[in-house]
């Protein structure tokens, strides 16, 4: 895991016991569940704690990291994923900032 920051390499071992999801997270699970044609669950933000809790960090490329920090006004991001999901945690390493389809035909 060359070049990933020690701040990321620490979220992996340092996780919150709780991660804060922002509305917008939860509204675009919310939305992204229903496109799968899955039934949403009565409580999203549990279901997305399950979700987060082993979830690992994703290692993306210098040039993806490049673009999507360009498209989001150069806020610094970790990227987690699990079981198709991909959760965008800011730096702080506790608010997750959204919640997106890891294929992003499926966004």
């Amino acid at each position: 895991m060359a070049g990933i920051p020690p701040y990321i390499t620490d979220l992996m071992h340092d996780r919150p016991d709780k991660y804060i999801f922002t509305q917008h997270a939860i509204d675009r699970y919310v939305e992204r569940v229903k496109k799968l044609g899955n039934g949403v669950p009565k409580k999203p933000e549990r279901a997305l704690q399950r979700l987060i809790r082993n979830a690992e960090v994703e290692d993306v490329s210098p040039t993806h990291k490049a673009v999507r920090l360009m498209n989001n006004n150069y806020r610094d991001v970790v990227y987690l994923v699990n079981s198709g999901w991909r959760f965008v945690v800011s730096s702080d390493g506790k608010t997750v900032i959204t919640v997106e389809r890891v294929d992003p035909t499926q966004n």
